[in-house]
């Protein structure tokens, strides 16, 4: 794991943490809600035995990525290319787990010629009509409503929720994580796996709240793209025992990409998914 930053065009700087080899074939990760780059410290072992170089930014707000005012969703791929040019890399295949799917399709919707693969893993849908947040936890669907329709209301929550994050990680990953599938639940009954995703979510408030208020106010938004416009490959994964982002996220994904192949999968949830998953997928989008 190598943690780097540059400073963008605008001055702001970008931070990112790299897997795999220093030689490997690039791949863009983006990451959950809330989350840093460090949450792809799962694809350490597969990247490096599929030789990919997985770049896993911060996005801005969170971790060491300086906050963007008046940012929108799409505004991010430039951040992304950025990162790309900086590498010298020509084009590069993305992935985008949770909160960080429509970052993966607005890449690829955005600059195909660049980011000319998908791969998303309990991608969310757009939460901008009312019912979209349906079976979420009952933290997800309160904070999902009030940044609808009381903005102060989701903001005060997760200026909370940031310190709870800062002063005991791991106690409120366990509150967090209570609903969790089965599946889900074995997979952080590992203490090493568990740190990874704890340790994430702790960078994730290096700024306080910010990026995490920012962020829902855009999922909620309307949906700054059409899917139908995503010309290129898609892969999804979803467990269809998945408690976070329930799996008819996936299924709207799936009825709306014109080129998309779709994994559902049984008895699988959030977390579990990638973790089992990242493997074969990543062996796949460097093979290109």
């Amino acid at each position: 794991m190598n943690r780097e930053s540059i400073t963008l065009a605008d001055g702001r700087a970008l931070a990112w943490v790299a897997f795999g080899p220093v030689d490997g074939r690039p791949v863009l990760y983006c990451h959950g809600f809330p989350s840093t780059g460090l949450e792809a410290a799962f694809v350490e072992e597969a990247a490096h035995a599929t030789g990919a170089r997985v770049l896993a930014p911060d996005r801005p707000g969170y971790g060491r990525s300086d906050h963007a005012p008046g940012r929108t969703l799409t505004d991010w791929v430039d951040d992304a290319v950025a990162l790309l040019d900086h590498h010298g890399i020509e084009t590069a295949p993305v992935i985008g787990f949770s909160g960080g799917g429509p970052y993966a399709l607005a890449c690829a919707w955005r600059r195909p010629e660049r980011f000319a693969r998908v791969a998303t893993f309990g991608s969310l849908d757009w939460l901008a009509e009312p019912g979209s947040e349906a079976d979420m936890a009952a933290l997800s669907q309160v904070s999902i409503r009030l940044a609808r329709r009381f903005p102060p209301g989701q903001a005060a929550i997760f200026r909370l929720l940031a310190i709870l994050i800062r002063i005991a990680p791991q106690t409120l990953f366990s509150l967090l994580s209570a609903g969790h599938c089965p599946a889900d639940r074995a997979v952080f009954h590992d203490p090493h796996t568990r740190s990874r995703w704890t340790r994430a979510l702790h960078d994730s408030v290096m700024q306080g709240a910010v990026g995490a208020i920012t962020e829902l106010r855009l999922y909620v938004s309307k949906r700054p793209f059409a899917l139908h416009d995503v010309a290129v490959p898609v892969e999804l994964w979803h467990g269809l025992d998945d408690t976070v982002v329930p799996s008819r996220h996936g299924e709207r994904l799936v009825a709306a990409l014109p080129e998309c192949e779709a994994r559902f999968l049984p008895e699988e949830g959030h977390f579990s998914t990638p973790v089992k998953a990242i493997g074969g997928a990543l062996e796949r989008m460097v093979a290109d």
